[in-house]
């Protein structure tokens, strides 16, 4: 049997008992968090789901009495001598109310007439409407379960990174996959192509950690680095040519602007690099868990001098645990 777990309005699944029963030792299932059967449609407290309430003992059986009375005849009561009124057709038919003496099975809103949202007719208790699910909200169709992609944490809330952490526990992601390639399979590529590919390489990366992080401005700041660089390129250039043919050392001495430019986009280029590291960090810590940690001294160096290859070495690693999973 197949479970489906739901926070925060989110499915996630689907997942063995057994799973779950680990989630719950790891702390890693929210006090508010839901659990349904993949044939039902009913959400439950996964309190219920994992920790069912055990059965009460059997009450000893009470021994007979030695004297048993003989069974009391019953009392005969004639009949009212008037009926009591009924409309219509019957009981509770085109309109009518039912009678004091007899029990309402529909309820206030089940009186029996045209206008009844449940109302029955001819005497016939009034038959609850069915309750449909409402996943997706007032009226919508159910959600479809999302098969996650899988990863080695606990299932991730929307937005943010506010899941209780836990270390690197193995299944339950619903991440996306990140880029996957070996970093040096990415280097040599590079090398090959004039750096060109490591460029298109780290836009991938940063959209990737977009996806993670909707609120990280790397794109941008990798956006204006390249600006920065390629006006920088062309002041220089641009400046230095014609100084040298007006064989003027004032507009030669402008081609320093187009350094300072360049110098700006290095400046924009590492600060996109370090928001990365904090976006991924941030991520794979708190939404999947994977037991890496980017912060901590070596993580900076290795984020300033090898960006791009420091962080494909995590990616590719992650991708290799959620494949190992079964996510694709």
């Amino acid at each position: 049997m197949k479970y489906f777990l739901q926070r925060d309005g989110r499915t996630y699944g689907p997942y063995s008992f057994e799973d779950l029963k680990r989630y719950q030792a790891e702390n890693r299932i929210g006090p508010n968090d839901s659990i349904r059967q993949e044939d039902s449609q009913t959400w439950e407290p996964w309190q219920q789901v994992l920790n069912p309430p055990a059965a009460a003992p059997a009450p000893a059986p009470t021994p007979a009495p030695m004297f048993s009375p003989p069974p009391q005849q019953p009392v005969y009561t004639p009949p009212p001598a008037t009926p009591p009124s009924q409309g219509g057709f019957g009981a509770q038919g085109f309109g009518s109310t039912p009678a004091p003496s007899e029990p309402s099975w529909g309820g206030g809103a089940a009186a029996a007439g045209f206008g009844g949202a449940a109302a029955s007719g001819f005497g016939q208790p009034s038959q609850p409407a069915p309750q449909q699910p409402a996943f997706g909200g007032f009226g919508q169709q159910p959600q479809q379960p999302q098969q996650g992609f899988g990863g080695f944490g606990q299932p991730a809330q929307p937005s943010g990174f506010g899941a209780p952490q836990s270390g690197y526990g193995g299944g339950g992601g619903v991440g996306p996959m990140p880029p996957d390639m070996q970093w040096y399979i990415v280097l040599l590529i590079g090398m090959v192509t004039c750096g060109l590919f490591t460029l298109y390489w780290l836009f991938k990366e940063v959209t990737f950690v977009q996806q993670i992080d909707p609120n990280s401005g790397a794109k941008k700041k990798f956006i204006n680095a390249i600006l920065l660089y390629v006006v920088g390129i062309v002041v220089s250039f641009s400046m230095g040519m014609i100084g040298a043919m007006m064989e003027s050392s004032i507009i030669a001495s402008l081609s320093m602007l187009g350094s300072l430019l360049t110098l700006g986009g290095a400046v924009f280029l590492i600060l996109g690099m370090f928001e990365m590291r904090t976006s991924i960090h941030n991520y794979y810590t708190t939404v999947e868990p994977m037991g890496i940690n980017l912060m901590d001294t070596a993580g900076a160096v290795l984020t300033f001098f090898f960006g791009v290859y420091f962080f494909q070495y995590h990616f590719a690693n992650i991708a290799m645990r959620k494949k190992a999973m079964g996510h694709q």
